[in-house]
């Protein structure tokens, strides 16, 4: 709008903003398995692969255009701007989403006059994600005839 960004592109990003504030509602505890959560997710790649189009593919005048007396070439961002608008426009508030997720390993207990019953433990998104791809690795390597659990078959 005022520095010449498509007018489309940055409705859809405010959109990936507003879907961003809606995790905010039971911070830090969201549903990895979510709507919205999972929209956020979807939406944080479609934005950067937009925002990234619009970036690679700058307007190019045709010959004629170049060739009038009267051309004044179009002014094509830097590195380090284009740099600079992904890191503050599209990659802050979801990576600081993400991180601030993992973070529920530090956070106080909190003392409740209601007594706990058995819940589930909370797991940070990193955590969960470092486990599952390491079962994974280990899960393949069995079949393939490796053992890289250094704890497998122990009762500990």
């Amino acid at each position: 709008m005022f520095d010449g960004f498509p007018f489309k592109l940055t409705l859809f990003s405010i959109f990936t903003y507003w879907v961003y504030l809606q995790n905010l509602e039971k911070f830090p505890y969201v549903q990895l398995t979510s709507p919205i959560f999972l929209a956020s997710c979807v939406l944080v790649v479609a934005n950067h692969f937009l925002w990234y189009d619009h970036f690679h593919n700058p307007y190019i005048p045709s010959i004629e255009e170049r060739l009038s007396p009267s051309y004044v070439p179009p002014r094509i961002p830097t590195f380090v701007e284009v740099c600079s608008f992904f890191g503050l426009c599209v990659w802050f508030v979801p990576f600081a989403l993400f991180v601030s997720l993992s973070a529920n390993d530090n956070l106080l207990p909190q003392h409740s006059a209601i007594p706990e019953t058995r819940q589930k433990k909370k797991v940070g998104l990193a955590k969960l994600v470092v486990a599952t791809a390491r079962e994974y690795v280990y899960a393949v390597s069995r079949k393939l005839g490796y053992e890289l659990d250094p704890h497998y078959g122990t009762i500990v």
